[in-house]
């Protein structure tokens, strides 16, 4: 499936929300073109570790996502709220002369960020729900509606990936890790650190 890349300093997982203000024309364009078409997008963490003109700009793992609102805001910019979908590999990626970013993109194996990974939140990480339920109050989080359920282990641990404030490499990191529990205790830790 080829799909326009929209490159983030965010990180977008499945079945979470972000906010985004869009200015630049091609980027525009390509929301437009999404919303008219009813077409996806793929959200993608940019790199801050990347070489120019040597590695792509953003990362190779990204979130299907799809305009689920919208809202041109007093000066001009274009607010959209992204919705994540699925987690995607890039397989090949193409520039345009518009410098637009597409890429081929294939779904992450089935016992990724699916549905089919859904497990209860085990006990030892109850502390993760009350950090993740004191994060979703802000206000700016509040807006985004998202849904959670506070006991599905993979739902929790992608929306603290998304809200925790970590460097986006750190994210990406975590988002990658391939194993729930694995990735739950890498979370656990990292919060200990921050404390």
């Amino acid at each position: 499936m080829k799909v326009v890349v929209f490159p983030l300093e965010a990180m977008l997982c499945p079945r979470g929300r972000v906010s985004v203000r869009v200015f630049e024309a091609q980027y525009l364009d390509a929301i437009k073109d999404c919303m008219k078409n009813d077409l996806p997008l793929v959200s993608v963490a940019i790199n801050p570790q990347a070489k120019g003109g040597v590695d792509l700009p953003f990362y190779r793992q990204g979130c299907l996502a799809k305009v689920v609102d919208f809202d041109l805001d007093d000066d001009g910019v274009l607010a959209v709220v992204l919705e994540g979908v699925e987690s995607v590999l890039f397989t090949q990626t193409y520039r345009t002369d518009k410098k637009l970013w597409y890429a081929d993109c294939e779904p992450v194996s089935a016992s990724t960020h699916s549905d089919e990974r859904s497990q209860h939140l085990p006990q030892n990480y109850d502390d993760l729900i009350e950090i993740l339920k004191a994060l979703v109050k802000h206000p700016s989080i509040e807006e985004l509606n998202l849904t959670i359920d506070y006991e599905d282990a993979e739902q929790v641990s992608l929306r603290l990936i998304e809200l925790l404030p970590l460097p986006l490499e750190e994210k990406q990191r975590l988002y990658e890790q391939p194993e729930l529990v694995s990735r739950l205790e890498s979370i656990s830790q990292t919060v200990l650190e921050m404390i």
